[in-house]
């Protein structure tokens, strides 16, 4: 898959990526209505399948300053896992649109993932990748 072959930074791999079961897409679409995502919430009830993907925060020892701190004082994430999971995810979605399916990045669905717990408990941020595959694009019309 090409998220986990996607580059990390000091080859950390940090990535957690999961295909929910019916049960729990049916817990995330739940949980997407609860925080008012609804239109998302039809996008993900539409969609064919459905990949999440996040990524836990790990110390890499740079102490780059790009989150603020040092690497020992930052409060937060450190900014290589974002750049990590954005790398992943821009891989994951390009290659799903290389093979023509539908696909659209949903930090809503994310953030509900992490809300319901459908991710492990040590991931801090997380996206939904919806994956369709019909005559016509259901994320089109947004």
């Amino acid at each position: 898959m090409a998220g986990r072959t996607a580059p990390k930074a000091k080859g950390m791999d940090t990535i957690v990526i999961k295909i929910p079961t019916a049960a729990e897409i049916k817990k995330l679409i739940k949980k997407m209505k609860e925080i008012g995502k609804i239109r998302d919430a039809t996008g993900i009830s539409n969609s064919d399948a459905i990949i999440l993907i996040g990524a836990y925060d790990k110390d890499r020892g740079l102490d780059c300053g790009f989150c603020g701190g040092s690497c020992k004082s930052h409060k937060g994430l450190c900014a290589y896992t974002g750049i990590d999971l954005g790398i992943a995810i821009g891989s994951m979605v390009s290659r799903a649109a290389d093979m023509r399916i539908d696909n659209r990045i949903m930090y809503t669905a994310g953030l509900a993932a992490l809300k319901c717990s459908l991710m492990p408990k040590n991931v801090k941020a997380a996206f939904a990748i919806p994956l369709s595959v019909s005559s016509k694009n259901i994320f089109f019309d947004r």
